[in-house]
C-alpha cells in the first residue's frame, strides 16, 4: 500500500490465525532509524474469520500529518506486535509500506 506524505490515512493490516481483540496491540513503522509506534486509541482491532473459518484480526491504524511527514519518500517497514493478559507475546512478519511525495511538505490546519 502507498501512503501520501502529509495526509491522515487509516492504514489497515490483516493478521491471520489469531484473535487480537483482547490483546494490547502495537503497530510500528520504521524507516532508516525513524520509528513510530501506535497503540491504544490510534488502533482499532476487528475480529473476523477468513474464507476457511480461521480467525482474522483486521487492524486499522490512524496516522497523523506529522506521522506521515516524519518519513522520507520511499519504502518503510511495518510490523504488528501484541501481548495478551497472560503475558504471551507475538508478532507478524515485517511488511513494507511506500510513502509517496507531496508538494506541500508541512502540516496544514483548517482554521
Amino acid at each position: 500500500m502507498a501512503v501520501k506524505r502529509g495526509t491522515t490515512p487509516i492504514y489497515t493490516l490483516n493478521v491471520g490465525g489469531k484473535s487480537l481483540k483482547r490483546c494490547k496491540v502495537f503497530v510500528t513503522f520504521e524507516q532508516d532509524g525513524k520509528t513510530i509506534t501506535k497503540t491504544g486509541d490510534d488502533i482499532d482491532v476487528e475480529n473476523k474469520v477468513d474464507e476457511s473459518g480461521e480467525p482474522l484480526s483486521v487492524i486499522s491504524v490512524s496516522l497523523t500529518q506529522s506521522d506521515t511527514l516524519g518519513f522520507d519518500t520511499g519504502v518503510a517497514r511495518v510490523q504488528v506486535n501484541w501481548i495478551d493478559y497472560l503475558g504471551n507475546r507475538g508478532e507478524t512478519d515485517i511488511e513494507t509500506i511506500n510513502f509517496e511525495p507531496t508538494l506541500l511538505d508541512e502540516v496544514i490546519r483548517y482554521e
